[in-house]
């Protein structure tokens, strides 16, 4: 998704546009968008707003660079969310990728995963539902 609603973003799709062709949802902040493309925190918070200003669904992605013990993972991915969805209101999925485990010989563990889902699903779930 584009940040802007209209405009020229040769290979950018707007939110008209979008939910025009019958999209529900917009994925924003994947990890090689944020390491090919250079999209910083600002880019992805604006194309979030893109995505709720035009009815979609945005898909934020979220999650730490570095290994980390689980609990330091939960603490860094909730701000990470947090500094993004500030003062946005409206439904949002987070999908959690722990970066440095992206094409990493092993995983990240279970428990990993786990404990930073739950804190991530308890955060949203105290989110107003605006």
């Amino acid at each position: 998704i584009a940040t802007q609603d209209a405009g020229a973003y040769t290979g950018e799709v707007s939110g008209p546009y979008l939910k025009e062709i019958g999209c529900r949802y917009a994925e924003v902040g994947h990890a090689e968008r944020r390491r090919l493309y250079g999209e910083g925190d600002t880019v992805v918070a604006a194309k979030t707003a893109a995505a709720l200003r035009n009815g979609l669904t945005p898909v934020l992605c979220v999650g730490e660079l570095d290994p980390v013990e689980p609990q330091e993972a939960a603490r860094r991915t909730l701000a990470e969310a947090a500094r993004l969805l500030y003062g946005m209101r409206g439904k949002v999925v987070l999908a959690y990728e722990p970066q440095w485990a992206i094409g990493a010989p092993e995983p990240a563990s279970a428990e990993h995963i786990t404990t930073v889902c739950a804190a991530l699903g308890e955060w949203l779930n105290s989110r107003p539902q605006h």
